[in-house]
């Protein structure tokens, strides 16, 4: 984390968050050696970009956002853990956190959740192996916060999303989505259905996205905000239909 230690000093970066990023680097990188010294190369994280093993401070922002807003959060479902770099960071803004960590796959996640637990002996987590979308039906644990880093469709996260929100420990739903640009759509039909307190969008690379959205508690009302939104999914699934079927179609003949 050379690039973060050089910049310590900058009142950007001279912060909590930055100071304990670096007592965590021992941590950081003894995750790429429980991992096997293996990544998913074409595959980002919150800390590294695809292609090495490096710390990235290209990422920076958004490594911050999600650290400041689990800070004082007291249980989180996070959907895609990866090599649990973003487990990580939220560990680090409260390590005394329940997580349940879902994916599709054992091979990283499930390592780096055994061995995160055994440096954050005051946390909690949990590790459930599965297709988000068929996981997530079968919880019943509520959770303050969600960070929905899975499958990268707008479709899929769509439903992810409708799931989370049956899950909210209360009316305010407060969820990070990662990589912006592929449920755009998605996060336009939340702004447009349901009261938005607040949305932050850091400036880097890689973008997430954080919202903190206020359901209705009126049952009625919740009825309405739901039926708004569903609409609203299926507006822009209409108005994108064309434009699918076309990469679809290409897709098609590029294999053939």
């Amino acid at each position: 984390m050379i690039d973060l230690k050089n910049k310590i000093t900058n009142k950007d970066y001279d912060n909590e968050f930055s100071k304990k990023l670096l007592e965590a680097e021992p941590i950081f990188d003894e995750i790429y050696k429980v991992c096997g010294n293996q990544m998913e190369y074409g595959c980002g994280s919150y800390l590294t970009h695809s292609q090495k093993y490096e710390y990235s401070i290209e990422m920076y922002p958004k490594q911050k956002l999600i650290f400041e807003k689990t800070t004082n959060v007291n249980s989180v479902l996070e959907i895609g853990t990866y090599m649990g770099h973003s487990l990580l960071l939220m560990l680090l803004a409260n390590p005394n956190m329940h997580i349940t960590c879902i994916d599709i796959d054992d091979k990283y996640a499930g390592k780096v959740t055994k061995y995160l637990q055994s440096i954050f002996l005051n946390s909690k987590i949990d590790f459930l192996k599965g297709n988000s979308l068929s996981v997530l039906p079968s919880i019943t644990k509520k959770y303050d916060f969600f960070h929905v880093d899975g499958a990268h469709g707008n479709t899929t996260i769509t439903r992810e999303f409708i799931y989370c929100k049956k899950l909210s420990t209360t009316n305010d739903l407060k969820l990070i989505f990662d990589d912006v640009e592929v449920c755009n759509t998605l996060q336009g039909n939340i702004k447009s259905s349901f009261n938005i307190i607040e949305s932050v969008t850091p400036n880097c690379v890689n973008k997430n996205s954080y919202l903190h959205i206020k359901l209705n508690p009126d049952s009625k009302e919740n009825i309405k905000e739901n039926r708004r939104f569903k609409f609203n999914v299926a507006i822009s699934f209409i108005k994108e239909f064309p434009m699918r079927l076309l990469r679809f179609i290409i897709r098609k003949l590029n294999k053939n």
